[in-house]
C-alpha cells in the first residue's frame, strides 16, 4: 500500500519555472491582474466539485485515489499559494482594489464552481 506522502508527491506538478514569473502575469496584454489565476482556480474548483460528487454518490474512487487526485493532481494544478502571493503582491504594490477583486472573485466564484461541478455530477 502506498504512503499518503508518496501519492501526493506523485500527483504534484513541478512549478519551479512559474515561481520565476511575476504572479500578476504582466505579459498578458489586455488582461487584468488575476484573470488567469482566477480562471485556473475556477476550473480546478469545478473539476474537484465534479469529482467529489462522483466519489460521494458512486464510490468511484478509493481513499488513495481521492488523495492522489484531490491533493496531488488538483493541488498541483490550482496552487493556492500562487493566489496568496499574487494577492500579497497587489496589496504590497498599493493595488487595493485589484487585491479585493482577486479575493472576492477567487473565493465566491470558486465556491460557485465547486457547487456547479457537484450538482452536474449528481445529475448524471
Amino acid at each position: 500500500m502506498a504512503r499518503n506522502e508518496d501519492l501526493i508527491a506523485v500527483g504534484q506538478v513541478d512549478n519551479d519555472e512559474e515561481d520565476e514569473r511575476d504572479p500578476c502575469a504582466p505579459g498578458l496584454e489586455g488582461s487584468s491582474p488575476g484573470e488567469l489565476l482566477v480562471a485556473v482556480n475556477a476550473l480546478g474548483c469545478l473539476v474537484i466539485g465534479f469529482l467529489a460528487g462522483l466519489a460521494e454518490t458512486r464510490t468511484a474512487f478509493t481513499s488513495e485515489a481521492r488523495l492522489f487526485l484531490f491533493v496531488g493532481i488538483l493541488g498541483g494544478f490550482t496552487t493556492f499559494s500562487s493566489y496568496g502571493l499574487q494577492t500579497f503582491t497587489l496589496l504590497r504594490d498599493g493595488e487595493i482594489g485589484w487585491a479585493a477583486v482577486n479575493i472576492a472573485a477567487s473565493n465566491v466564484f470558486g465556491l460557485f464552481m465547486v457547487w456547479t461541478g457537484y450538482v452536474v455530477s449528481k445529475a448524471l
